[in-house]
């Protein structure tokens, strides 16, 4: 017999879901013990194979916005209603055109939908409706000037991937309170859900192909010159600790921690 839903906490520390293998070592009371946390948020294609890890997200995010983003984000929305408590989705402001727009902007929005509907090749794509979403803006350059945003109205800080965009907004969302990576292995371009993506090309882009040439996710790789999220680790490390917010990783075997970039700590059982 399942376990019963657990009464959410109070406060509580960030947790962040990656997609990497490590997260299946989950054992079910640390599951348990994540579900009651009131700020554990999914990455990317996490809500899509969510079974497979069995943790019921607070927050789903999504901050890439090139194709296929935009499919990843439907099947989300379509998939969080399995979930036991209702999501939070924080999304970049450029999905704003497609989620919970009002008639007008949804007329204006028209060109870009058939874009979509071109780009997606017979999957239908809809408009969609969120009951809780958080938009946010954030830089697409990897040449930005090092600048932590403080607040929502400032534009997220961003470099090489998503991680970084989520590392700046749970600062804000959850100052003052430790941030600790599951499934940010970043030793492997394999995710925990490889075997269903791999059947699935209308959910590859081109940095899957970079990250299997290369053996380590993409985020790490030098892509187009451009060095890997590693490269600006520090600043972002310590952007996190000036807002109180330290790093932790709770695979010994990611690449953060390999490398000295951040300490090991496993996931707790209990609250």
């Amino acid at each position: 017999m399942p376990a019963p839903p657990p009464e959410p906490a109070a406060h509580g520390d960030t947790f962040i879901l990656g997609s990497g293998p490590s997260l299946t070592r989950l054992d079910d009371a640390q599951r348990h013990f994540l579900d009651a946390q009131p700020f554990v948020f999914a990455m990317n294609k996490y809500l899509l194979y969510w079974d497979r890890i069995g943790v019921h997200p607070s927050h789903a995010f999504l901050a890439d916005t090139h194709f296929p983003a935009y499919l990843v984000l439907q099947r989300s929305v379509r998939r969080a209603r399995e979930l036991r408590r209702t999501p939070v989705f924080c999304l970049h402001r450029d999905y704003a055109r497609f989620v919970n727009a009002p008639l007008g902007a949804r007329l204006r929005a028209l060109p870009d939908m058939a874009r979509l509907l071109w780009r997606a090749r017979g999957t239908p794509v809809r408009f969609l409706s969120v009951p809780e979403v958080l938009f946010f803006d954030s830089g697409i350059a990897n040449d930005l000037p090092l600048v932590w945003a403080r607040s929502l109205d400032e534009p997220l800080y961003f470099y090489r991937g998503s991680l970084s965009v989520l590392l700046n907004l749970a600062t804000i969302l959850n100052p003052g309170r430790p941030i600790h990576l599951l499934g940010v292995d970043m030793n492997t371009p394999v995710a925990f859900y490889e075997d269903a993506v791999a059947r699935e090309r209308r959910l590859h882009d081109r940095y899957r192909a970079i990250g299997e040439r290369e053996g380590v996710h993409p985020t790490v790789a030098v892509i187009d010159g451009t060095p890997g999220i590693l490269h600006r680790w520090e600043f972002m490390a310590r952007s996190c600790a000036d807002a109180g917010c330290p790093i932790d990783n709770a695979n010994a075997e990611s690449l953060l921690v390999q490398r000295g970039l951040c300490a090991y700590n496993p996931v707790p059982s209990a609250p």
